[in-house]
């Protein structure tokens, strides 16, 4: 609901920011070029416009902070165990649609870079959303998968990777919030982002690793037991 409002805001703006840039641009016309106090106006208008732009993106960004931490401590809590019926099939699915999340989500933060305030906001909004829920789901998952390591190593090795993730993902919005990017360059701010999301997509494949590693251990281990089904099963038993 949140985003929703966000995203119906932003188009409001826009929406306002159009229609005095034409009025604007109309009195120009019919005042002739040479009116510099108007074009001060519509550079006013502009930058006004773009400061509260970048003020709700912001916000959004720090809602899906706000969504990985929550995430982060119920991977931490020992009250929480996570998915239980993730397999670690199901637990690679979810890292790589992370992955393409990240993805998807830096290339919407760079067209809106460059675009300015013509980008579209609501793609930046809905990329953040997804990019959080999907490295939250990450967290559940592996979680629930420790049930299957063979030993307390296995299984902390398993939580220390998708916590990292989590943490650059946390960095990753943290470090496009408007006051950290403010005085950069288009292209230092670029450079921020595809740094960032080579941060994130560096701990997922880590992740992945291990994720991989489990699937090993299990079809290894000589006893056939409700465990080892789970390596190959889900819930809906579907194979992997």
């Amino acid at each position: 609901i949140v985003i929703e409002e966000k995203e119906e805001e932003i188009e409001i703006l826009k929406m306002g920011m159009d229609q005095t840039l034409m009025e604007l641009n109309d009195m120009k016309l019919s005042q002739g070029e040479t009116d510099h106090a108007l074009d001060g106006q519509i550079d006013a208008v502009i930058l006004s416009n773009i400061e509260k732009i970048n003020d709700m993106i912001d916000s959004v960004l720090q809602s899906g902070v706000q969504r990985v931490d929550d995430a982060l401590y119920e991977l931490d809590s020992s009250m929480q165990a996570g998915n239980q019926n993730a397999s670690p099939s199901y637990v690679l699915s979810q890292i790589e649609k992370a992955s393409a999340s990240a993805t998807e989500f830096a290339t919407s933060f760079n067209n809106f870079i460059a675009d300015g305030p013509n980008s579209t906001h609501a793609e930046i909004i809905r990329t953040i959303n997804i990019f959080a829920g999907s490295i939250a789901d990450v967290l559940s998952n592996t979680k629930g998968l420790t049930r299957l390591a063979t030993d307390e190593k296995k299984s902390d090795q398993l939580i220390n990777a998708a916590r990292q993730s989590a943490q650059s993902t946390v960095k990753f919005f943290r470090g496009l919030q408007s006051f950290r990017l403010d005085g950069m360059e288009p292209m230092q701010k670029t450079d921020v982002v595809i740094n960032n999301n080579n941060d994130v997509q560096m701990q997922l494949q880590k992740l992945n690793k291990l994720a991989v590693k489990t699937i090993y251990a299990c079809v290894n281990n000589s006893f056939f037991t409700y465990r080892n089904i789970s390596c190959f099963f889900n819930r809906n038993t579907v194979f992997f």
